[in-house]
């Protein structure tokens, strides 16, 4: 459930948890990470892959979002 209409919640995550809001970057670093997991099948890397990489088409926005997705390593 996404939780991001509710004003509480939102300030319970970010006030009292320290949690920030997610940037490109933290998806390229679940991307590489996804890519060395030695643990996942070859099928599930992929699954996750799809996922981060439809995250990163719905949310980079600007020429320098696109900038740090194409130079990914």
């Amino acid at each position: 459930m996404h939780y991001g209409v509710e004003p509480n919640l939102a300030t319970f995550f970010s006030v009292f948890l320290g949690v920030r809001n997610a940037v490109i970057g933290d998806a390229l670093d679940e991307l590489e990470a996804t890519r060395d997991e030695t643990s996942l099948s070859a099928n599930a890397k992929s699954s996750k892959a799809v996922e981060i990489y439809r995250y990163l088409d719905a949310t980079a926005q600007s020429d320098a979002d696109w900038e740090l997705i194409r130079c990914v390593d």
